[in-house]
């Protein structure tokens, strides 16, 4: 299989689309605004995690306090 060379020249004909700064601004606006609305999503749900280990710790800590009383 041959493979043409990939010359500077060559290279240089090759015409790459671009949309206007405009566009490219507001797009780049709209993808900071959905990384920062994940972000804040991650924030809550780990605090979530670490509430419900929290809550996971102290039904067993009840748990076993009782099992020791009735002992």
């Amino acid at each position: 299989m041959a493979q043409p060379k990939l010359t500077l020249t060559r290279l240089s004909k090759i015409e790459i689309p671009t949309c206007p700064i405009d566009e490219q601004r507001m797009l780049v606006a709209r993808v900071d605004a959905i990384r920062r609305k994940i972000h804040g999503t991650e924030e809550v749900l780990l605090s979530k995690v670490n509430d419900l280990q929290n809550l996971k710790a102290s039904i067993l800590n009840a748990a076993f306090k009782r099992r020791a009383i009735r002992k």
